[in-house]
């Protein structure tokens, strides 16, 4: 079970999250939906056996801003999450591990925007 250790609000988010794995034995690029992000991080729907500290390169396109965001991660948590739609979803908890100070600048003005909705 995951233990609740966020240290920045996440918000629901249904967006098309294209992620690379290399030297890995599941080594390749996947397209995944998200189910929510925050500034540290993005929880991503996906059944993929990639296992807990796998590193991955993520690319997508918050709704209304024209820039992606790409970053880089690691795989920290795997389970259900629940989806804006009230069900539940599996996959994986990725936590941003570089991301340029523009990537996390939109990243926050989406999640600001989002709470004040």
């Amino acid at each position: 079970m995951h233990s609740e250790r966020r240290s920045s609000p996440r918000v629901p988010v249904s967006v098309t999250v294209t992620y690379r794995v290399d030297g890995h034995e599941r080594e390749g690029t996947y397209r995944v939906e998200s189910v929510n992000v925050s500034e540290g991080g993005v929880f991503v729907a996906t059944d993929v056996p990639l296992g807990l500290g796998t590193e991955v390169h993520l690319e997508f396109h918050l709704p209304n801003q024209s820039e992606s965001i790409q970053a880089s991660g690691r795989i920290v948590w795997y389970g259900r999450a629940e989806t804006a739609g009230g069900g539940m979803v599996l996959g994986k908890g990725i936590q941003f591990t570089d991301c340029t100070e523009r990537c996390r600048q939109h990243l926050a003005t989406y999640v600001a925007q989002y709470q004040r909705s």
